[in-house]
């Protein structure tokens, strides 16, 4: 999907290099989990991806959220399995291509 583009764009280069990149992104998520719940605010996340350079339409970051955003809030471990799993199915259509 066209809104997963630019963030994917963003870490590729990382998930090439890094065999763990799903901690990377855990870790990376924990660092704004203050809580330590396992959880961030759906708008925190939208803040800190965008701050990270990504830019979405409310559309397209609702279409990233969805199924993961619960009251406002976002279980980010399986998030990021999800966007790994985006991530690993647009490297494998830029080999294929």
């Amino acid at each position: 999907a066209e809104y997963m583009g630019q963030f994917q764009h963003f870490m590729m280069p990382h998930l090439a290099e890094e065999p763990d990149t799903k901690d990377m992104l855990v870790n990376a998520f924990k660092v704004f989990d203050k809580n330590g719940t396992g959880m961030l605010q759906t708008a925190e996340l939208k803040h800190v991806m965008t701050s990270l350079g990504e830019r979405y339409t409310d559309d397209e970051f609702a279409q990233l959220v969805k199924g993961h955003d619960i009251n406002g809030q976002i279980k980010y471990e399986p998030f990021a399995e999800r966007l790994l799993l985006s991530y690993q199915r647009l490297g494998d259509e830029l080999v294929s291509a």
